[in-house]
């Protein structure tokens, strides 16, 4: 109940107003939703093609964050309206991620410190920068599997509970769909952390069991995964060698100041202003007090026994202030020669680790500290930190938007890089009054019916024809006149990039259809072999002896 009421604090201004607020990215992430809902109702699941996006259709669920799309179009077709399944999902998604990292905490410490702790956590400033100014509803959800990871890791490792490999399968699993970005920050530090509660015992069959359960997870996603790195190679986006933006270091004042800046523009967002934390900072030098202290204490005598003993701890500040490394300037190498991190666009997305670590740093330091373990104290700490950041618990430039405007965008919303390569700004192309028509010859067009990801025609031509349709072409798309395929077209500088074929005099059925890619089907093949090897895994975890070993002593 306390959580509820600390995620219904956190995110009331969405729902105390009436429209949405202006952000960098929730209209994008609406629109998505409403896309995917109409093509849900036109019959298409899973769905691969958005036929209103970015002015001529664009196959968006190649790129999209499948979580949430799918649960939005849900909502929208219970009978939600786009802002109101928006505002539901990132409601849910603050309170689930609460939930999980309260549900971990409770592996160390009691339910009045893991309520303290997670209010540290949920009110961290970069989730309320991502709730009210970038409104980045996928890494919101994506926060709920974080700690859903770690809690797998600990129960495996520390409790020897096998079957805890399940839900940091699916945990894994969900990760990738809902923001694969976050799911590779979050590997490294989730390795740290599996390493740390590692014991010596059966050390190979550990590493067997959790790799092959990571294995299967990104093998069932695989449907999402695979098209996502082999056809962003179509995109503008896929040509980038260089993807990181090298003014989004943080510098000196992203870690001291707490003051949050208001405007961005106007009409825009707030202030897009990102904040290590005062408080968090001051925490994260306390722990390297501490332990400096200790060891000063020690005269640095059995060094090694006081790392074994105090290795979560250490290790917990090490990630910690790698991450503040890898968000610095100084870090910069790094981007331009480790495979991956040039294409994470943001340094400022390792703040995802501050928000996790830092938290459960404090409890070691409060066990370390017995002065500052007190519920007095904790009392004016939870006072301070309220005072701080409800403040900032509210939304900028709340606006009705009509409904329609989420099912139709001329503009691609997730940027000109998302553009196909053989297509120009999808701006410059004039909105469509019909489907499809004639564009050279004498004939008679009849539209049939039109939806999501198919067309229906009938032609008759008096003559040599050629026909247009208002739709960006991709891999996929395919052209059958009375059952026989024809060749498309698609790069003709008068109609570039859009879909153009040619016929002789006759009479025709037409159909347009988008069907899955090669990569596509591949892929979707392999994300189904995964559930029958699941369950083999699963059978195997369940049945084998050689598990015996890994209960308590």
């Amino acid at each position: 109940m306390v959580l509820i009421i600390v995620s219904l604090l956190i995110t009331i201004d969405l729902f105390s107003h009436v429209g949405k607020h202006i952000t960098f990215d929730a209209h994008i992430h609406m629109t998505t939703m409403a896309q995917y809902a109409t093509a849900i109702k036109d019959g298409e699941f899973p769905v691969t093609w958005t036929n209103n996006f970015a002015n001529y259709g664009l196959p968006l669920p190649i790129f999209a964050h499948q979580l949430s799309a799918y649960l939005g179009a849900l909502l929208i077709l219970l009978g939600f309206s786009v802002v109101a399944a928006y505002n539901c999902l990132m409601f849910l998604a603050v309170f689930l991620s609460a939930l999980s990292f309260y549900c971990f905490l409770r592996k160390y410490a009691n339910s009045n410190q893991s309520l303290f702790l997670t209010l540290l956590m949920s009110l961290f400033p970069y989730r309320i920068h991502n709730i009210y100014i970038r409104g980045a509803l996928p890494e919101m959800i994506a926060s709920i599997f974080y700690p859903l990871i770690l809690l797998g890791i600990y129960q495996f490792n520390v409790e020897k509970k096998k079957f805890a490999l399940v839900p940091l399968l699916f945990s894994i699993f969900f990760l990738a769909i809902s923001h694969p970005m976050m799911l590779f920050i979050f590997l490294l530090p989730a390795v740290i952390y599996f390493f740390l509660t590692l014991d010596k015992k059966n050390i190979k069959i550990k590493l067997f069991f959790t790799s092959s359960a990571v294995v299967l997870a990104l093998l069932m996603a695989t449907f999402y995964l695979l098209p996502l790195v082999t056809e962003i190679k179509y995109f503008y986006q896929g040509r980038e060698q260089v993807l990181i933006n090298q003014e989004e270091f943080l510098n000196f004042n992203n870690f001291f100041t707490h003051q949050w800046p208001y405007f961005y523009a106007h009409p825009g967002p707030r202030g897009n202003f990102l904040q290590f934390g005062l408080i968090e900072l001051v925490i994260v030098i306390l722990g390297v007090v501490v332990i400096c202290v200790e060891l000063i204490k020690r005269k640095f005598k059995n060094f090694h026994d006081y790392l074994v003993k105090n290795k979560l701890m250490i290790g917990l500040l090490l990630v910690i202030i790698l991450a503040i490394f890898l968000m610095s300037k100084i870090s910069q190498v790094i981007y331009s020669t480790v495979p991956g991190f040039a294409n994470l666009q943001y340094p400022w997305r390792f703040l995802v680790w501050v928000q996790l670590f830092i938290p459960l740093l404090f409890f070691f330091i409060l066990q370390k500290l017995k002065l500052l373990n007190n519920s007095y104290l904790q009392i004016f700490f939870i006072c301070m930190l309220l005072f701080i950041r409800v403040p900032q618990l509210y939304g900028k430039n709340y606006t009705q938007i009509p409904e329609d405007k989420f099912y139709f965008n001329q503009a691609n919303l997730h940027s000109q890089n998302f553009n196909t390569v053989w297509s120009a700004n999808s701006l410059s192309y004039p909105v469509r009054e019909i489907q499809a028509e004639l564009i050279e010859g004498d004939a008679q067009l009849s539209i049939i019916e039109v939806k999501n990801a198919s067309r229906r025609y009938h032609l008759i031509a008096n003559g040599p024809v050629r026909l247009i349709d208002y739709t960006f072409y991709f891999p996929g798309w395919q052209v059958l006149a009375n059952g026989e395929k024809v060749a498309i077209e698609f790069q003709d500088s008068d109609y570039r990039g859009l879909i153009t074929y040619r016929l002789e005099k006759g009479e025709y059925d037409l159909e347009l259809f988008y069907q899955a890619s090669t990569i596509r089907r591949i892929s979707q093949a392999l994300a189904l072999l995964a559930y029958p090897l699941f369950f083999l895994w699963l059978y195997y975890l369940a049945k084998k002896d050689i598990f015996k070993n890994l209960k308590k002593d």
